[in-house]
């Protein structure tokens, strides 16, 4: 999500426009997703912007329990074999 959105701004892109440039960035499964997700949210005649695809997004691959399981390995954070940057990077 950081890296799309990263090109919103040197690009000055829009609000209205980000979901379509967004669209171009997305690969793979996340861009079926996306397609899949934006006509549901279409046909119920909700309004897809790029905020509410990422609400969509976000609870689709990062539900609440895998954010906690996440959450308690960094709280657990030991130096074991590796600097605790290098794990905390493995870890995010």
């Amino acid at each position: 999500m950081s890296d799309i959105e990263k090109i919103f701004e040197p690009t000055q892109c829009p609000e209205e426009r980000t979901l379509s440039y967004a669209i171009y960035m997305l690969i793979e499964e996340a861009e079926f997703w996306l397609i899949g997700m934006k006509q549901m949210m279409g046909d119920k005649e909700e309004i897809v912007t790029w905020e509410s695809f990422k609400v969509r997004f976000l609870e689709e691959y990062f539900p609440d329990s895998i954010i906690y399981a996440k959450e308690i390995k960094f709280m657990q954070l030991e130096q074991g074999n590796l600097p605790v940057t290098a794990r905390f990077k493995h870890l995010s």
